[in-house]
């Protein structure tokens, strides 16, 4: 995902898209984002899961 969305940058960086395809690459992105931030969120959520327990065994 990362690499994609890199590569979605440096394409819209380019002056040689079209409008069209800029928005599409543009559309892409946000949705590509959006599943990054998820995929973080639900790493914190197991990452907390596993401090806790550990905290729970250290006590």
């Amino acid at each position: 995902m990362i690499n994609r969305l890199d590569d979605i940058s440096n394409s819209l960086d380019n002056d040689d898209l079209d409008l069209e395809a800029a928005i599409a690459l543009y559309e892409e992105g946000v949705m590509l984002s959006e599943e990054c931030i998820k995929s973080l969120k639900s790493a914190e959520l197991k990452i907390s899961a596993l401090k806790e327990k550990l905290d729970v065994l250290q006590a």
